[in-house]
């Protein structure tokens, strides 16, 4: 994703729109990607927004103590968090690991997500 100023949405379809107009804009034919529908009914919370390896403290016995770099928070929808940190991060089979592992009750929408990667601006 850019750091363009995006939202806020007033819904999930709102956002989703969103995504799909990026996507007209980056010349992607949706069609021809066969991109699946995302999700107008997912719930929402208040998400990080970039979670990654270096946003996660841990101590020496790799206990969690502490998450940092948060100007990316705000509500989104509740896939959004292990969606992206797959997407941004898919290289590292560890990372990969850890977040499926964190998040499986959103592993449908994260594999829509994935799809969708084309319209990040992300490789």
């Amino acid at each position: 994703m850019s750091f363009d100023a995006f939202g806020p949405f007033d819904s999930i379809s709102a956002f989703n729109e969103w995504m799909m107009e990026r996507a007209r804009c980056r010349r992607i034919d949706l069609k021809e990607r066969a991109l699946p529908r995302r999700l107008d009914d997912a719930k929402t919370r208040f998400v990080h927004g970039d979670v990654n390896p270096r946003n996660i403290l841990a101590d020496d016995d790799g206990n969690l103590t502490g998450v940092i770099d948060w100007e990316c928070a705000g509500y989104m929808p509740e896939h959004w968090d292990p969606a992206y940190a797959l997407c941004v991060y898919n290289r590292y089979q560890n990372w990969i690991k850890v977040i499926r592992g964190c998040f499986p009750d959103v592993e449908d929408a994260m594999e829509i997500e994935e799809k969708w990667r084309c319209c990040w601006g992300v490789s």
